[in-house]
């Protein structure tokens, strides 16, 4: 360390530490954790994927803490990444509302033939009716043949 002297007075001044300080690096800022938002949005998402689908949608909601715990734990050491996720979780409160609302209104234009596009497994398929009359006599049996055993022409 090294004393310093008062250039107007001529008295010695105290040890000088900024001269021998090794500058350190900024202490890092501890990010706030990104599990619960990114899990809200996984779950929003596999909740309108189970009006198309229910094994898909379920597989993402089972799924959405697992890969929101996965997601943190490498944004955590990635800054791209964190500031990416972040955005997406952030613009995601909107989002969520448009994701929400698209739950109910695309069932109910999928129900009037309003979508100009199929989705499979939104509306459910009804059975068709059965014809009025006995159903057993025309039920194949074993043989293949309807119950009264004759053979098809």
């Amino acid at each position: 360390m090294t004393q310093d002297i008062a250039p107007s007075s001529g008295k010695i001044l105290p040890p000088s530490r900024s001269a021998d300080r090794v500058d350190k690096p900024p202490r890092a800022t501890r990010k706030k954790s990104l599990v619960k938002p990114l899990e809200e949005l996984f779950t929003t998402v596999g909740t309108v994927v189970y009006a198309v689908n229910q094994v898909d949608g379920t597989a993402i909601i089972n799924g959405a803490n697992g890969l929101a715990v996965s997601l943190n734990t490498v944004a955590r050491d990635n800054p791209a990444l964190y500031k990416n996720l972040e955005r997406m979780v952030t613009g995601s409160a909107w989002g969520s509302v448009f994701i929400a609302a698209g739950a109910i209104v695309i069932p109910i234009m999928a129900n009037h033939n309003l979508l100009p596009f199929n989705l499979p497994g939104l509306i459910p398929e009804t059975e068709p009716e059965t014809p009025s009359g006995n159903i057993e006599s025309t039920a194949p049996t074993s043989s293949g043949y309807p119950l009264d055993d004759s053979p098809a022409a």
